[in-house]
């Protein structure tokens, strides 16, 4: 009861929905300011380089899907190859509903944003970090199916190992 009363006091917020993806990462969150000064992440660093997971900023995530927006608005489709906890994904998603998408954000998730990536659990985040965004749409539907409908639209493989080469259109990042 303790823990339930305390989670009831955090604000869900945009700024919290914005920090969901980092919450996420299995290899805990280190402001890029300080990442490199603090000793004690170091471990934790080569950890993360050995595995391939690497952190992107929101901001940076921002900028690089800001330039996908009116693709996918068109009808195009989003893949993002390493999407590790979605933040390239809820960026994108965050700035389709900000220039109009008339679609539900659960409908711009089925039909334009694409993962993959490597870890189970990263896939898993990913799936519950944009199911998180489309929560105030959700009506009747159930949160499970809601993030099972996400959850057709990421995989996890090994990106190295998948033959891109067929031909596409309209698909951004």
């Amino acid at each position: 009861r303790a823990c339930v009363a305390l989670l009831s006091e955090v604000a869900l917020d945009e700024e919290f929905r914005g920090l969901l993806p980092y919450v996420l990462e299995p290899f805990n969150f280190a402001h890029r300011l300080n990442a490199k000064r603090c000793a004690d992440s170091r471990e934790l660093r080569q950890q993360k380089r050995g595995s391939g997971t690497f952190y992107t900023p929101g901001d940076v995530a921002d900028v690089v899907t800001s330039n996908a927006v009116s693709l996918v608005r068109r009808g195009g489709t989003a893949l993002d190859p390493a999407c590790g906890t979605g933040v390239f994904l809820l960026s994108l998603l965050r700035q389709l509903r900000r220039a109009g998408d008339p679609r539900t954000p659960l409908e711009i998730c089925e039909q334009g944003l694409f993962g993959i990536d490597l870890s189970d659990l990263a896939v898993e985040s990913c799936a519950f970090t944009l199911a998180h965004e489309c929560l105030d749409s959700l009506g009747s539907l159930d949160p499970w199916v809601l993030w099972h409908r996400i959850r057709l639209n990421l995989w996890a493989h090994d990106t190295t190992l998948v033959d891109f080469s067929a031909p596409t259109t309209g698909t951004a990042m």
